[in-house]
């Protein structure tokens, strides 16, 4: 399953990137992110690994990820190694000196106890909602800090 979202932000890159590239920051503004616990010593940069405690409705994983492509200021992208199998990126795109766009891309493949590809498919509205909503939450949270 792949889900693929945008939204323009009012601001220039560099703060929208200072803020998604603080990965321990990310449960500020993502609702499914409840903790954020790293596993390596770094915080920044290929290589990272980390275990997000993640929350939708009344189901709770452990995620566990680790950076596979960090490419600053325009790009990070995680590999899904726990239950949920898959690559996310978060990318942005520098459109003006005060506006960004940034793109939310994850191909996640379901477990079989979960009916695979019709889970996914099943859950793809739900999560296309959430990420909708979370990029709203970066926006007020962006917006709050300045």
């Amino acid at each position: 399953m792949r889900v693929s979202i945008r939204r323009s932000l009012p601001f220039p890159k560099s703060v929208v990137w200072a803020e998604i590239s603080a990965i321990e920051r990310h449960s500020l503004w993502m609702a499914d992110a409840e903790r954020i616990e790293f596993l390596t010593t770094e915080k920044v940069g290929d290589k990272v690994e980390f275990d997000c405690l993640t929350k939708i409705g009344p189901f709770t994983v452990r995620d566990s990820m680790r950076v596979i492509n960090w490419d600053e200021p325009n790009s990070i992208t995680v590999v899904h190694k726990g239950l949920f199998k898959g690559e996310g990126t978060l990318s942005l795109q520098h459109l003006s000196p005060d506006y960004c766009e940034i793109h939310w891309s994850e191909q996640i493949a379901f477990p079989p106890f979960l009916l695979g590809p019709i889970g996914a498919q099943a859950a793809k509205p739900i999560l296309e909602r959430i990420w909708k909503k979370n990029l709203e939450r970066l926006e007020t949270l962006l917006k709050s800090s300045s």
